[in-house]
């Protein structure tokens, strides 16, 4: 249907003959409306739906004007029915929301109008909120590329996974067909999972539930996986492997992975040119790994490899000839917070001790198999006991197992998660036993000699995006 003018007549009307519609849901400024009104005047007209007498267009500023003493006021009274009226509502608001200001012209501007002798009443802006333009505008026009643009997240101590910049970055990798949860239950995996999947399961599905009641029908699959839903198992952030991969290995390096797990560090790897190589005790996990990176590789257009063994890492690593490596990259298990299998390696079915122990055998064996000069990256975090309560320090277990296989501890980070499954239990943990809970994990970096050797040798850091074509229709990959 071809634009038309809407049925509208221009008049003036009382104010106190009109009101704001009930429904509008926008909170506008009326303090700062109001001071427009009694530098500048009231200016402009109020849109009224006739039927009603409802305010569609202008509530704040009627509510300013009344403040002002002003009895009548312009207004455009429209004919339309009630449908047609919340639709005009709610695109004003909106429509203004999208916009945004061309910040050079701005400043310009309100360098002219600052200049005066009014300096900038009137105007809605502040001579703070001028300065801060200015300071953002400097920023941005500076001398060199910002951090972001040359590392993809300035490498800083903390790592905000809940940014918007972050979610859409890991939205973007597992839209390419990673599902890392894939192969973690079933069988004895599934029956010996103890931890916080159960937990982030029921959370989900209450979280779902409310979506639903709120919306009034079922979420679309495309919704569930948007920021604000919860997985049901938790999956390694892709991000955190690019960002790893990225700033501490060679470009063509090869990674190794003594704690494999999921499909995600090994499909980003290649997906990044390097060479990946993994081990995992659970061989259901291993195979899914594989179908997975056997349907998103050969889509990438100059991807590395992905290879997965199936079995117990403390015979693996050792095995490994020695120097083979240029990054150490693994997530290890926080004890026994996740039980994955029932299998007498599994670390994360040991005692406290037995699992030290095999853990130091195994970061010795990576250590050895690393080159010199090349850098280490554990992904870890404090474990608490089922029994006592108190946390097991896997942090500086970590250390001492690195340290012990040669390597320093020279830099590290938290990389802060969204909150998950956690909204559901922190209450009760804080209750029960005033424990915190914990939003980030630790980044831990090490060096196998020289760092600033080892730095050289990673180059320079490259943040495009890897090219990968779209799944051909009907091959069965979806977003996790």
């Amino acid at each position: 249907m071809a634009a038309q003018v809407a049925a509208q007549r221009f008049t003036t009307v009382r104010t106190d003959q009109v009101q704001p519609h009930p429904r509008n849901p926008n909170i506008g400024d009326v303090a700062a409306i109001t001071a427009s009104i009694e530098a500048n005047d009231f200016f402009g007209a109020i849109v009224v739906q006739k039927s009603t007498g409802n305010i569609l267009i202008g509530s704040h500023r009627w509510q300013a004007a009344r403040a002002s003493g002003l009895a009548e006021l312009p207004a455009f009274v429209l004919d339309c029915d009630d449908d047609r009226a919340l639709r005009v509502l709610l695109a004003d608001n909106q429509t203004g929301r999208l916009a945004h200001w061309d910040e050079p012209a701005l400043v310009e501007l309100l360098k002219e109008m600052n200049a005066g002798a009014r300096g900038l009443a009137g105007s809605g802006f502040t001579d703070a909120a001028f300065m801060r333009i200015v300071t953002a505008l400097t920023q941005k026009q500076g001398a060199g590329p910002s951090l972001a643009d040359q590392f993809l997240v300035a490498p800083f101590d903390v790592l905000d996974g809940r940014r918007g910049w972050w979610l859409e970055r890991r939205r973007a990798w597992l839209a390419l067909g990673i599902r890392s949860e894939l192969g973690r239950f079933g069988g004895e995996g599934r029956a010996a999972y103890a931890g916080g999947w159960r937990r982030g399961d029921a959370q989900t599905h209450g979280t779902r539930k409310l979506q639903k009641e709120l919306l009034g029908r079922k979420l679309t699959k495309e919704e569930i996986t948007e920021d604000g839903a919860i997985p049901d198992v938790s999956v390694f952030d892709p991000v955190l492997c690019e960002l790893a991969y990225r700033w501490f290995s060679p470009a063509q390096g090869v990674v190794i992975d003594p704690f494999a797990g999921g499909s995600v560090r090994g499909i980003v790897a290649a997906l990044l040119g390097r060479a990946y190589h993994g081990n995992d005790l659970a061989a259901r996990q291993v195979a899914a790994n594989v179908e997975q990176a056997a349907a998103i590789l050969p889509r990438a257009e100059a991807a590395g490899s992905a290879r997965w063994d199936t079995g117990d890492s403390a015979v693996w690593a050792p095995a490994l000839p020695e120097g083979c490596a240029d990054l150490v990259f693994t997530c290890p298990p926080y004890y026994d917070t996740e039980v994955y299998t029932d299998h007498p390696d599994d670390l994360s079915g040991m005692s406290a001790g037995g699992f030290d122990e095999a853990y130091f055998a195994i970061m010795a064996g990576a250590g050895r198999a690393l080159r010199p000069d090349r850098f280490a990256v554990i992904v870890t975090g404090d474990s608490r006991d089922g029994k006592s309560g108190c946390l097991r320090d896997l942090r500086g277990a970590t250390i001492r197992a690195m340290e012990a296989a040669g390597l320093g501890y020279c830099s590290g980070a938290v990389h802060v998660t969204p909150v998950w499954s956690l909204a559901s239990t922190a209450s009760r943990q804080f209750k029960g036993r005033r424990t915190l809970g914990r939003i980030h994990e630790d980044v831990l970096v090490f060096c196998k000699g020289s760092a600033s050797r080892a730095a050289r040798a990673c180059g320079s850091i490259e943040v495009a995006f890897p090219e990968v074509a779209a799944p051909a229709a009907g091959n069965g990959q979806a977003a996790g």
